[in-house]
């Protein structure tokens, strides 16, 4: 039976579960069940097998089984499948397009279309598929407003940021389904046009969600250091530069880009001098105890940094 199946499936017996489907094909050659033994395949690690399977059941110049397109097309534009460059997104496109034609609300199928539009180099046109879908699926934003900064729409990009922002602000917890990578999307889009206090309020978002994320850690002290260079040309007060480079210090110590800009630091403000001096001083200390902590040489590259300054 179909529950004896997917019993199967839960408990990862892939050979039971494609005998139980091959079964009930056998009794009624039903779509659902070819389509339901084609993703056990894909689920053995036969992608091949899996994909004629469904090339059966959703042959690409015609409507077939309508499932079977959009797995088709998700795998394409995941490039899982063995597809030459040249047809993986025009295949994607078509398969989508079936999808589509049976039912136009489809709001996964209109968001993976506009990916493979974009993969496919048609950027215009996402961006069209995107701005009519952000009002139903409000964290589209994120691949809208990356997509307005390929095209040199900066502003659009920042608002869409903002409008992504606010819609979590009004949402309590709605931002839980958001992923890590989007986090980091959502962040190094804000970083890029300049918008470091949008950025930071992103980048907190995610960290406050996922604080072991590594992707979000690093865009952290990206934005840090952003935020360093920033106050270095406004020229505004050497306890607001420290600020942003202490910070950086305490989440990435041994950064080449962090051990430059305190280089530079003491370069330009001489090392004895008293404002230096009380900043690099616990910087040493906690850099010696992290080292002291990761069990690595006593001596610490701040120390050496120090020696040379």
């Amino acid at each position: 039976s179909r529950q004896a199946a997917l019993t199967a499936l839960d408990a990862e017996d892939f050979a039971k579960a494609d005998l139980c489907y091959r079964k009930i094909a056998q009794l009624g050659q039903s779509e659902r069940a070819e389509f339901e033994a084609a993703l056990v395949k894909a689920a053995e690690g036969d992608l091949d097998a899996a994909y004629d399977a469904m090339r059966e059941l959703a042959p690409v110049e015609d409507p077939g089984y309508t499932p079977a397109h959009f797995w088709i097309a998700q795998q394409l534009a995941q490039g899982r499948l063995n597809v030459s460059p040249e047809q993986r997104w025009e295949l994607a496109e078509k398969h989508i397009r079936h999808v589509l034609d049976r039912n136009p609300r489809d709001s996964r199928a209109q968001q993976l279309e506009a990916t493979v539009l974009v993969s496919a180099g048609k950027p215009t046109e996402a961006i069209s598929k995107l701005e009519q879908l952000v009002h139903q699926l409000p964290a589209l934003r994120l691949p809208l407003a990356d997509l307005y900064l390929q095209q040199g729409r900066r502003d659009d990009a920042i608002a869409e940021t903002r409008r992504l922002l606010q819609f979590f602000d009004n949402e309590g917890g709605a931002e839980q389904a958001l992923q890590p990578r989007d986090y980091v999307t959502w962040g190094a889009t804000a970083l890029a046009v300049g918008e470091l206090q949008l950025a930071k309020q992103v980048i907190d978002k995610g960290l406050a969600i996922r604080p072991d994320d590594e992707q979000l850690a690093d865009l952290s002290v990206e934005l840090l250091l952003a935020s360093y260079d920033r106050s270095v040309r406004n020229r505004d007060e050497l306890t607001q530069r420290i600020e942003h480079l202490s910070h950086a210090i305490r989440m990435a110590p041994s950064d080449k880009e962090v051990l430059r800009r305190l280089y530079a630091l003491g370069r330009e403000l001489g090392v004895a001098d008293e404002s230096f001096q009380a900043f690099i001083r616990p910087v040493l200390e906690d850099a010696r105890q992290t080292e002291r902590q990761a069990g690595t040489a006593p001596v610490s590259s701040y120390s050496r940094l120090y020696q040379v300054l």
